[in-house]
């Protein structure tokens, strides 16, 4: 059916769809590269982690526990 034949009601439904259906592509997109970055993170050779505004360890990586010897928790309380 053509837009012209369509009511304003049917083009609202439709918009609505297409909204969602952008969105959840969207978020599909954002989940593979936050995955993508979590390996990126975990197999890198440097010593990385994820500060807040003060410093405060909000995440660490395997290669902080191996060449630290802090786990993840125990840098989580620092």
């Amino acid at each position: 059916m053509r837009d012209e034949n369509k009511t304003k009601a049917q083009l609202i439904r439709e918009l609505a769809e297409l909204r969602q259906q952008g969105l959840n592509i969207f978020i599909q997109e954002l989940r593979e590269t936050r995955k993508y970055l979590e390996k990126v993170f975990e197999n890198s050779p440097d010593a990385a982690g994820i500060v807040d505004n003060n410093g405060k360890f909000l995440k660490s990586y395997k290669m902080v526990e191996e060449l630290f010897g802090y786990s993840s928790v125990a840098i989580s309380e620092l």
